[in-house]
């Protein structure tokens, strides 16, 4: 990895932002595929930290995001980070008391959301929507022909704060910060070898710290990545083959499902898989075994202590 002299985790993938290769691919609507260069994402990133600073958010500021897994939620993460602003990413799932328990407790000055999500928002909070509406993401950002002068971190500065689940308890913010965030991805990319000719596959939802470590080793190493809006098992095979996909993701249940569509798996060309990596909850030794059998060329990597 070449981080970016910033140290900010939003410039992770900076070091690629002159290439015209694909960065993202959003099936949010399967049915329209849309392609992402890395030129193209990172200009889109830094027009959404200008337009955090024209909207007068300082470093610090929280900004929410509620949505399920698009592009236009990556630019918000990352375009956040560079201002300085915190992103905090909800759980679209949670029951709306819980997701304005969220809001408040973070102080958040912003939050950007699907369309049918906004409303979920308390109105006296400024809400950003992805799609058509009073205050639309599109005319939010400004863009420049110039390179965002991303913040720069120092030893305990605060890049992005996810919620736990609330399983004992209310929801609590956790504080994940620039640096210690940054050494994580680099280790990651490295001891994964994880390269610039990888192509994952994100569907496990972008809230959740599983999906957020694969986006951004996958794009600090010059990857592509494929974006689920949500997670599917007969799309997600699909996608191996039309995508030549080399790095799957998820949490184990996801892999469960997956092996459960043995004969759409039987039909469909998996070689291309060189890394299966999964997190957030145990893994049993069956369903190594049968990962294993059937991805026989593929490292099986587990995640924990993120």
């Amino acid at each position: 990895m070449n981080p970016s002299e910033s140290g900010n985790l939003g410039d992770v993938f900076r070091a690629h932002s002159g290439s015209d290769s694909v960065a993202v691919v959003d099936l949010y609507d399967p049915a329209n595929p849309r392609e992402f260069t890395y030129r193209d994402f990172d200009a889109a990133c830094d027009a959404v930290a200008n337009g955090l600073l024209v909207a007068g958010m300082e470093p610090g500021d929280r900004v929410g995001i509620l949505a399920l897994n698009r592009v236009e939620f990556l630019e918000v993460l990352f375009g956040a980070m560079r201002a300085g602003c915190v992103p905090v990413m909800i759980n679209v799932k949670l029951p709306d008391d819980t997701v304005e328990y969220i809001i408040r407790d973070a102080g958040m000055k912003a939050v950007f959301a699907d369309g049918d999500q906004a409303a979920r928002v308390p109105s006296d909070v400024r809400t950003v929507t992805f799609e058509d509406g009073a205050d639309r993401f599109d005319d939010f950002k400004v863009a420049s022909d110039a390179p965002f002068p991303s913040f720069f971190p120092g030893r305990g500065d605060i890049a992005e704060q996810p919620y736990t689940s609330g399983s004992t308890g209310r929801p609590k913010g956790v504080l994940l910060d620039h640096i210690g965030q940054v050494w994580m991805i680099d280790k990651i990319v490295k001891s994964r070898d994880i390269r610039a000719d990888d192509c994952s596959v994100i569907s496990a939802p972008l809230y959740h710290k599983n999906a957020l470590l694969a986006v951004k080793s996958a794009l600090s190493a010059g990857g592509r990545i494929v974006i689920f809006s949500r997670f599917d098992a007969k799309e997600y095979i699909r996608a191996i083959e039309r995508y030549r996909l080399t790095m799957l993701t998820g949490v184990p249940t996801m892999y469960a499902l997956i092996l459960q569509q043995e004969a759409l798996l039987d039909e469909t060309d998996l070689s291309s898989v060189r890394n299966c990596s999964m997190g957030s909850a145990p893994a049993s030794d069956s369903l190594l075994d049968n990962l294993a059998a059937r991805f026989p060329h593929a490292k099986l990597n587990l995640n924990y202590g993120i």
